[in-house]
């Protein structure tokens, strides 16, 4: 048995993602049923979450809420390897991978679940390494070649 509230905010989210594809914001929902704080949005979720009604996913990637086309992932390597570079020097770098081959082979580009959204919804991840010069505006920029493209 829900509560009123509890109710309401389920509705909204369920509007929410109907319409736009996303859930809600903590914000978005606090003003929808009207609240003073975020902790009561909190508390009705975790409610909602201890029912069964909502799944919530650590570390989820925000970018979606946002509605971006893609993930830039900086890093202190290269890209995706076959195994971790600074342990195995015999790594392999891939130029291209798919979310199902990241998943399989266990690779830690980021946690699973991350990787399974991002699936879920098409968004592309790029992973790069942050210390070489120039390649924050290589990858923004588009150019081909800089770091890993995590997609279908």
């Amino acid at each position: 048995m829900l509560t009123k509230k509890q109710y309401e905010l389920l509705m909204f989210i369920h509007q929410r993602v109907r319409e736009t594809g996303v859930p809600p914001s903590f914000d978005e929902m606090k003003d929808a049923l009207d609240l003073r704080s975020k902790s009561g949005i909190h508390r009705l979720i975790t409610a909602l979450e201890e029912r069964g009604f909502i799944k919530r996913l650590e570390k989820r990637a925000r970018a979606l809420e946002i509605k971006a086309d893609i993930i830039l992932k900086a890093t202190k390597v290269d890209g995706v390897y076959s195994a971790d570079p600074m342990a195995d020097a015999s790594a392999k770098l891939y130029g291209s991978i798919t979310y199902q081959q990241v998943l399989e082979r266990q690779l830690r580009v980021m946690d699973a679940s991350a990787i399974s959204l991002c699936m879920d919804n098409m968004l592309p991840i790029i992973v790069f390494n942050m210390r070489q010069p120039g390649n924050i505006q290589r990858v923004v920029t588009g150019e081909k070649g800089v770091g890993t493209v995590v997609g279908f």
